[in-house]
């Protein structure tokens, strides 16, 4: 670095050796020719083939696919094994075999114009006003939206604010679209029994209270609020895919689904992650995301850490 400084500033290097004078060239002596045309009777070895091209690396979404469905296949097997005895009803191994069969599992598919309202707040290109003309289709949504920018977390001294494009410029396009989530999945629950309607309250109610607390902490953990509030309320999602799947055979099956209360909780136990993950990804929220919900009681994988790693 410091010849190249000088170089730049002198012109030269200090003390640079004289260039090399090439030799003249010597004629070849009549022993020369007759090795030269010996060695030209001597078979060459093959040039080397070239080297394969490289593979283009996968997108983070399909490994974080890859990753979550074999994870859900581990977790399938394992607790396949644990249960035993009577909790091996005729309903279990027809939901452990739809879940085989169809690994993904996911959450039944917002509306049409929830999906749009919500890919429109992912779009900077989308004016407001067209955000607005979306989400102006369905008063409970403009309600929420209005009561979000209401709160004490948005408003903070600030006056009421009772105009739709208002109260997406004061809480911004990640918390509409927070809403929108909220509004969504609470409208894809369904009522089930009443012993699932309890089990099924609670796990909302939970990620429900989860999310505003997560939103406060993000700042600590140097993450954006409204990423923070989406990912823990989605965090146990797939508890909700795997009831959607029961009511879903039951509905098919034309008669009562029955499980032990054991038996599902041992089945949201092992299952609920990587489902949830892989509603994530259905819902277009990324490979990273996924993976986060995947793992959020804190299971690191060797797989995880390999797709997380790819994605960075």
């Amino acid at each position: 670095m410091l010849k190249n400084w000088l170089r730049r500033l002198f012109g030269r290097t200090p003390d640079a050796e004289p260039a090399p004078v090439a030799p003249r060239p010597v004629p070849a002596t009549p022993a020369a020719k007759v090795r030269a045309g010996n060695d030209e009777k001597i078979p060459k070895l093959a040039a080397a083939p070239p080297a394969a091209p490289a593979q283009p690396q996968k997108p983070a979404d399909e490994l974080a696919e890859e990753t979550l469905r074999a994870r859900l296949s581990d977790a399938i097997r394992e607790l396949d094994a644990q249960t035993t005895g009577d909790d091996r009803t005729a309903s279990f191994l027809t939901l452990l075999g739809q879940l085989t069969a169809n690994p993904e599992g996911r959450l039944r598919r917002p509306p049409t114009a929830a999906q749009r309202a919500m890919n429109a707040c992912r779009q900077e290109d989308v004016g407001i006003n067209s955000l607005v003309d979306l989400l102006e289709r369905d008063p409970s949504l403009t309600q929420a939206i209005l009561a979000r920018a209401n709160s004490a977390y948005y408003s903070r001294g600030g006056g009421p604010c009772l105009m739709l494009p208002d109260a997406i410029l004061r809480q911004g396009r990640q918390s509409v679209h927070s809403v929108l989530l909220e509004q969504t999945i609470s409208s894809l629950i369904f009522t089930g029994t009443e012993q699932w309607r309890r089990m099924i309250d609670q796990i909302w109610s939970h990620m429900v209270r989860t999310a505003p607390i997560a939103r406060g902490l993000a700042p600590a953990f140097d993450v954006e609020p409204e990423q923070a509030f989406a990912l823990a309320l989605l965090h146990d999602v797939g508890k909700l895919a795997i009831f959607d799947r029961m009511a879903s055979l039951r509905t098919a099956q034309r008669s009562d689904f029955v499980l032990a209360p054991a038996t599902i909780s041992r089945t949201l136990r092992f299952l609920h992650e990587p489902l949830g993950g892989l509603c994530a990804l259905g819902w277009q929220f990324g490979g990273e995301a996924a993976l986060a919900i995947a793992s959020h009681h804190r299971q690191p994988l060797p797989e995880f850490r390999l797709c997380n790693r790819a994605h960075r």
